[in-house]
């Protein structure tokens, strides 16, 4: 009896490991980063007091080089207060803002297949 209790606790831990290591990989977003972009997650939780929309121009401006400062931003999403940014002007870039903080972006330069 305590061998069949124990073989099932065994799969029943080796089945949830299993799952959680598929959400793990779920949470950093999903998704690969094409060749030649760059992107990164930040999932610690910042808040700040900044709009979506200050949040991103604060961001793209820090960052000259890697994203477009100009007006061609546009807000793709605004699902559950995670604000989706895109900006299609020589290349893609995408910023996520959730609660005034980026938490995500992507940035691929024109040319980049």
């Amino acid at each position: 009896m305590t061998e069949k209790v124990l073989g099932v606790l065994a799969v029943v831990v080796f089945v949830g490991v299993g799952v959680l290591g598929v959400f793990a990989l779920m949470g950093r977003g999903g998704e690969e980063i094409p060749e030649g972009c760059e992107g990164a997650s930040d999932d610690s939780g910042l808040i700040t007091d900044l709009s979506p929309t200050d949040a991103l121009r604060v961001f793209v401006q820090a960052r000259p080089e890697q994203f477009p400062i100009d007006d061609s931003w546009r807000l793709d999403s605004d699902d559950n207060e995670i604000y989706v940014f895109v900006s299609d002007r020589e290349g893609y870039y995408e910023v996520e803002v959730d609660r005034g903080y980026v938490q995500r972006y992507l940035s691929c330069p024109a040319g980049i297949d």
